[in-house]
């Protein structure tokens, strides 16, 4: 259950949000309770060009995409149960069963380059500055 409403902008091009207000998800049955701060920057679902007729990088999703894409950069949980956490959101905010299972395989085909690409920066110790390709 999400405890507040998702507050962004957007830049010039459209392409990355940054919140304007913290965004915090809390699920008591699974123990969770994560907040994005407010200044982090998404872009949503990382949906592919030829995939976005079928599954939208926005919607019903969105509030799930943003705690992803957090999920990811800090890496406070692993690939698989970040992933699992995405499929549960997007389960609660009402997708459809086959959008969510299509989600999921994707992200254990795509998601990985992006998994990787922070735990790098991390290895690094580099300040991450998210930078999304169209």
């Amino acid at each position: 259950m999400f405890k507040n409403k998702l507050k962004v902008t957007v830049d010039v091009q459209g392409e990355i949000r940054t919140l304007t207000a913290p965004l915090r998800y809390v699920n008591k049955a699974l123990e969770l309770d994560i907040t994005v701060p407010k200044g982090f920057k998404t872009n949503y679902g990382s949906v592919p060009m030829f995939l976005q007729s079928f599954i939208s990088a926005s919607g019903k999703a969105t509030y799930g995409y943003v705690i992803h894409d957090y999920l990811y950069s800090t890496g406070q949980f692993t690939k698989k149960e970040s992933d699992a956490i995405l499929s549960t959101i997007m389960t609660e905010l009402g997708v459809s069963k086959w959008r969510v299972v299509s989600v999921y395989y994707g992200l254990k085909v795509g998601g990985s380059k992006a998994w990787n690409n922070c735990r790098e920066l991390d290895k690094k110790n580099i300040k991450r500055k998210r930078k999304f390709k169209k």
